[in-house]
């Protein structure tokens, strides 16, 4: 017959081994998890990176297309004074004179507008660079905030309270009492 004598030791030692195999884990996990973090702040960098590159791309795209739009418009300009020239037309007074004034306006209007499209899509990357940033930080902390060997201990702590709590238990029972001779 089984007493509490009997399974009294067997139950603490598999305790002991179970506390022993939480602290491993729990070692285990809190490295894992500071490499994690270490690894998403290092891919957070690099996202930074890609994302100042495409400011200076939207940047650059923004120049490029307000030159375009410049020499379209000088194009069309051009095209306007040939065609009213060849009419007859006075260029610098009138309607003549309106006409290109528009031109200049209308290409002017439109080259802002393209500035101002890239100045937006250069902040939008530039924002995101730095939200990017800021996440790298605070996951290098975090990190750097993570102790396998305190959470090592910490687990072994409990697991020892937990181990000491039912011995005590076993213990009142009876559990560590020699075995009475029959």
């Amino acid at each position: 017959m089984m007493t509490t004598a009997s399974y009294g030791p067997a139950a603490l030692a598999i305790m002991g081994i179970g506390a022993g195999m939480d602290i491993v884990g729990t070692v285990f996990g809190a490295r894992s998890k500071r490499s994690q973090l270490k690894f998403e702040a290092s891919i957070a960098e690099q996202n930074a990176q890609i994302s100042e590159m495409a400011a200076r791309s939207a940047t650059e795209q923004g120049i490029r297309e307000q030159q375009a739009i410049r020499l379209r418009a000088a194009k069309l300009k051009s095209s306007q004074r040939v065609a009213m020239a060849a009419n007859g037309i006075a260029l610098n007074e009138g309607n003549a004179l309106d006409i290109q004034t528009e031109t200049d306006l209308f290409a002017e209007t439109d080259a802002n507008m393209a500035a101002y499209n890239a100045a937006a899509a250069a902040w939008g990357y530039k924002t995101q660079a730095q939200q990017q940033r800021t996440t790298a930080r605070a996951n290098r902390v975090t990190a750097d905030g993570i102790s396998p060997t305190t959470s090592g201990v910490t687990s072994l702590i409990s697991g020892a309270t937990s181990v000491a709590s039912n011995w005590y238990q076993l213990n009142e029972l009876g559990a560590f009492e020699p075995k009475k001779k029959e």
